[in-house]
């Protein structure tokens, strides 16, 4: 074995991530992912976990864990610092067909820096597949999965929390690739959480996406009280007395169900807890005018109205400060 991929592994294996072991090795980012998935190909197994702050750590496993994981949901840890949690949602980017507006996906990232958001959550139909018109499509099956991954941008502060829609499932149907897959290997910052549903754990609380595929038959118990929901290609918010707010999100490709012509646009969104439990949501749309950004909508919901939190403890929190610490006395080559 290399020497940098037995650091590697020694790393990993004390739970140092991503950023950290760039760091030390003087290897992107990408260098690094690019060898913990040829390791994953030679048998070894990681864990991973996914930070506010963009990190990923793979921890190495060296033992099995006969305990499934519920399907379809991830965690997002955040510190004990933070009391609000930023993201960007965005949904049916369609990437793949002739209306794909990848050039404008540069400028959310931009604006992701800006704003301090290193979390993206994407509503599905990342891929166009092949269900759009053959006049409609750059590229089909692998390659047009390989212009996505390719063009798609990359900022090692920034991670994209995935759900899977009818489009994407299309890919594995009609051409036999599971885009779950494709991801992990390729592009771990692009985090798929399952097709049709996904569930992103946040403190205490969490939050359900949805996007409908009709050919999968999955039952979906929506009982979250802060839904999502891809496919409509219409933003729309739906807020009822008890508190339970569902968001159904803009398209970024432009083009509804019907082939008119829809404003591209993101919603902004930033979270305050109470108990570790979402409290209020404050919303702000961006559209693109010109291929401009320009703020369009302000709203505020309250969840949980007229309900009585408690908690003891606030779960999925985790301080990396002094993890960070401690491993610096390591990661040094000699």
């Amino acid at each position: 074995m290399q020497e940098i991929n037995k650091i590697i592994l020694d790393m990993t294996a004390i739970g140092t991530s991503v950023c950290e072991i760039s760091k030390a090795l003087g290897l992107s980012n990408k260098q690094i992912l690019y060898r913990i998935s040829l390791l994953k190909d030679k048998g070894y197994n990681f864990e991973k976990k996914y930070y506010y702050n963009g990190d990923i750590v793979y921890k190495l496993i060296k033992e099995i864990n006969l305990t499934d994981k519920e399907p379809n949901t991830c965690t997002i840890i955040t510190s004990p610092k933070d009391i609000t949690f930023k993201t960007v949602f965005m949904s049916d980017l369609h990437l793949g067909n002739n209306n794909d507006r990848l050039d404008l996906v540069d400028s959310v990232y931009n604006f992701c820096a800006k704003e301090g958001i290193n979390i993206i959550i994407n509503g599905g139909d990342f891929f166009d597949g092949e269900l759009s018109g053959s006049g409609e499509k750059k590229v089909i099956g692998e390659a047009q999965v390989d212009y996505a991954l390719k063009k798609y941008p990359f900022d090692k502060n920034i991670l994209n929390f995935i759900v899977l829609g009818n489009h994407d499932y299309n890919i594995l149907t009609s051409n036999g690739i599971d885009v779950i897959s494709s991801l992990e290997r390729k592009r771990p910052d692009l985090i798929p959480i399952g097709y049709k549903y996904g569930i992103l754990n946040i403190k205490n609380d969490s939050m359900m996406i949805i996007h409908d595929i009709p050919k999968l038959n999955v039952k979906i118990k929506e009982n979250n009280r802060f839904r999502l929901y891809g496919h409509t290609h219409e933003m729309k918010f739906i807020n009822n007395m008890n508190g339970n707010l569902s968001v159904y999100l803009p398209s970024f490709n432009g083009i509804n169900g019907s082939g008119k012509i829809r404003q591209i646009a993101i919603i902004k969104a930033e979270i305050s807890f109470i108990n570790g439990f979402f409290k209020l949501v404050n919303f702000e749309t961006y559209s693109f005018i010109n291929d401009s950004m320009y703020k369009t909508n302000e709203l505020q919901y309250e969840l949980y109205k007229n309900t009585s939190i408690n908690s003891i403890n606030i779960l999925n929190e985790e301080d990396r400060t002094n993890t960070n610490s401690s491993n610096s006395k390591v990661l040094k080559l000699k």
